[in-house]
């Protein structure tokens, strides 16, 4: 054999060995240093298969939105015209809200001197489980301490529990805003005051034509 075939073997045998240490020790660089990262940019069948699913989904998309035109145009003026018309009615929901409260709540005129329910009370709270709606089920307790306040309520829980039981399924709690109302003796005079002031009923006088059983035939 020549001495070119020899050497061909020999730079074979030794350089691979190299080139494997070489990239073992490249690997090991990389994964100390900072670890290996894809391209940024997809290729193959990866990026025809990514594509197609963002045009499947803009599809989707664009057929969910003209469904919800068609329902909304299909459906107007509602619930359009129920969304305007809360929107107008959350301004007054404090007001409902203070007038509910001014409704269930039990003041002096409802208790005795002990803190214990008289006959009023017990007829508004009566008045109150049998017609109050079920998001108004509440009752509140007004008092000048708190001492004084926590007796009536624990009057006031007594006693729905013996007349009602579960049925009444209402809330008992304290209050600090007095319930303003009118006294009985105003109303009384004002409507007293209305009833002498109507006038009389009076009839209107009419001329009569022609007689009464034919007598001017």
């Amino acid at each position: 054999m020549s001495c070119w075939f020899w050497s061909k073997i020999c730079v074979g045998s030794i350089a691979r060995p190299l080139a494997l240490l070489g990239l073992v020790v490249a690997w090991t660089n990389t994964a100390e240093g900072q670890s290996f990262q894809f391209p940024q940019k997809p290729f193959g069948l990866g990026a025809v298969s990514k594509a197609a699913s963002a045009t499947g989904a803009e599809v989707k998309q664009t057929f969910h939105r003209m469904g919800l035109d068609y329902d909304r145009n299909a459906a107007w003026p509602t619930p359009f015209r129920e969304m305007d018309r809360n929107t107008y009615y959350e301004w007054f929901q404090p007001c409902y809200d203070r007038g509910w409260e001014i409704e269930l709540t039990l003041s002096d005129a409802c208790f005795d001197e002990n803190g214990q329910l008289n006959r009023l009370g017990e007829a508004k709270i009566l008045q109150a489980v049998r017609h109050s709606p079920q998001d108004r089920r509440s009752m509140f307790v007004w008092a000048d301490s708190d001492e004084l306040a926590q007796t009536r309520i624990a009057s006031v829980q007594q006693h729905l529990q013996v007349e009602f039981g579960r049925s009444a399924n209402m809330m008992v709690a304290a209050t600090t805003n007095y319930p303003v109302t009118g006294r009985g003796s105003y109303a009384e005079s004002v409507t007293r005051a209305f009833r002498e002031n109507i006038p009389p009923p009076v009839l209107n006088a009419q001329s009569v034509s022609g007689s009464v059983g034919g007598e001017g035939e």
